[in-house]
């Protein structure tokens, strides 16, 4: 019996395993293509610069260059707001259980 659990808990741990390494595949092809969305922007702003624009010119080009780097600074806060949350989760749920626990060890030594 207790074999057939070890093999069942190697087989759903290897299983976990193999999806995370295909999952992996579709987020690195994912950051390939915002990278390279990123460098075409780049070279059409960089193309658009060397033309001497005039002065209305000017003002539209650093509109969108205001308003990417507005949209990329909520994306990263987004992303690390959602880390900092699930990590001050963590430590609060920690924090809990291990004063849950001391104080149940405490118990046994008053009786």
């Amino acid at each position: 019996m207790g074999s057939l659990i070890c093999g069942s808990l190697l087989l759903m741990f290897l299983l976990a395993l193999v999806g995370v390494h295909f999952a992996g595949r579709d987020v690195y092809s994912f950051q390939r293509l915002q990278a390279h969305l990123a460098s075409a922007q780049e070279s059409q702003w960089k193309q658009k610069v060397k033309n001497n624009p005039d002065l209305d010119d000017q003002r539209k080009l650093y509109r969108e260059e205001v308003t990417t780097a507005i949209k990329q600074y909520q994306a990263d806060s987004r992303k690390y707001r959602a880390i900092h949350d699930g990590l001050q989760t963590l430590i609060m749920i920690d924090s809990d259980s291990t004063t849950t626990i001391a104080a149940l060890d405490t118990a046994k030594k008053l009786t």
